[in-house]
């Protein structure tokens, strides 16, 4: 299966985030077999879609990194009877498949990335010359 970029794509006129240390990171970390291939826009409490305040879950092979910018986002997995604040500086990662919902209480800047397995990206430079 290859997955293509659809929805969201990397945009190249973001900021660079610099990755928090270990001490601020959430969740399970990232396997090193996986890389970036999409980003959403920053979203805010006014403007967050209504998708992520329901449970959903991501694709087989699909890991998430909610990184918070401003404020806080509270991260509540279907199988997990605690509800986590991640606040602003920090991120959490979010494994395949892991039914969840996002709710901001107050003002909140965050944006997510979406990573999967390298050998799954398809290049999206065609190769010719100019």
């Amino acid at each position: 299966m290859v997955i293509r970029k659809q929805s969201w794509p990397i945009r190249n006129d973001l900021p660079e985030v610099t990755p928090p240390d270990q001490s601020e990171r959430r969740g399970a970390a990232l396997p090193s077999s996986v890389e970036i291939y999409a980003r959403t826009p920053d979203f805010t409490d006014v403007d967050m879609p209504a998708a992520l305040t329901v449970e959903h879950a991501y694709a087989e092979g699909v890991w998430a990194v909610l990184r918070v910018l401003e404020g806080a986002v509270l991260f509540s997995a279907a199988n997990a009877p605690v509800v986590q604040t991640i606040p602003a500086g920090c991120f959490l990662t979010i494994e395949p498949e892991l039914a969840h919902r996002l709710l901001v209480a107050g003002h909140a800047r965050f944006f997510i990335e979406f990573h999967i397995p390298k050998d799954k990206i398809r290049a999206t430079i065609p190769s010719g010359s100019c």
